[in-house]
């Protein structure tokens, strides 16, 4: 069994179950996409199962800001910011990986792994603490 790229662990957790279950799916097609990769994939299924990961999160962002407005999450905005922000990069890299999976596909695949982190532990978590300080 080849391991996982990106491995779930409860300090993901952010509180909310919808939430927690759609970063595990998150955590499932990034590592499928890293598979696709480490496999040597030629570029359209490289691409094909990008767009599968892309499609999925953009899913998941609009269930996260929805969830946002219904509890009047204070930092609304700037959370989508950050989700806009993300969509522009992955868009941005995945045009960078020309016709073939070279480096820029490896570089590609940390920024991934490292925003998907970062944004859970650092960000995604406050949703989860406001809706616990506010009784919801």
């Amino acid at each position: 069994m080849k391991q996982k790229f990106i491995e779930w662990a409860d300090s993901l957790t952010v509180g909310v179950e919808e939430i927690d279950e759609q970063h595990k799916g998150l955590i499932d097609v990034t590592n499928n996409l890293y598979e696709a990769y480490q496999d040597g994939a030629v570029i359209e299924r490289f691409r094909e199962t990008l767009q599968i990961a892309l499609d999925y999160v953009t899913n998941h962002f609009s269930t996260e800001e929805k969830i946002m407005r219904e509890i009047r999450y204070p930092e609304y905005e700037i959370h989508c910011k950050e989700h806009d922000l993300f969509v522009a990069e992955v868009t941005k890299g995945a045009a960078s990986i020309a016709g073939n999976l070279s480096d820029t596909a490896e570089e590609f695949m940390l920024f991934l792994k490292r925003w998907i982190a970062e944004h859970i532990t650092r960000t995604d978590k406050r949703i989860g603490e406001y809706l616990a300080q506010n009784g919801q």
